[in-house]
């Protein structure tokens, strides 16, 4: 059942993008400490996919010991789910100035954060 969406509905994002699939990723744990323990993150994906009309929202909870632990657990989560899905040529958008640096780079050997590195 479609949502009736087109790629004209999509507001600034499309405009910008066009009629390529978006995923918006983040995550909220918990601020970073001292002595960093595991503790629970809630992880959101929500996937716009305009050209078979999808909107996906994906909540998740997991586990992660740093703030960039836990967004790139949602960004990885994201993956997967795309993967399954089969979506290709997609934009990812996400708040976390570090995995946007770490993903555009060249060196994807070394992540801003060791934890994550499974992850990447």
């Amino acid at each position: 059942m479609g949502t009736g969406l087109t790629c004209r509905d999509v507001t600034s994002v499309t405009m910008h993008y066009g009629c390529y699939t978006k995923l918006y990723t983040d995550a909220a744990i918990a601020p970073d400490q001292a002595n960093q323990h595991m503790r629970k993150a809630d992880l959101g994906v929500f996937i716009l996919e305009p050209r078979r009309k999808l909107m996906i929202h994906i909540k998740a909870i997991a586990t992660a010991n740093s703030v960039i632990m836990a967004e790139a657990a949602a960004i990885s989560l994201a993956g997967t789910i795309l993967s399954t899905m089969q979506i290709q040529d997609v934009f990812f958008l996400t708040d976390n100035q570090q995995m946007v640096h770490f993903f555009n780079g060249s060196d994807h050997s070394d992540p801003p954060h060791w934890d994550i590195k499974p992850l990447t």
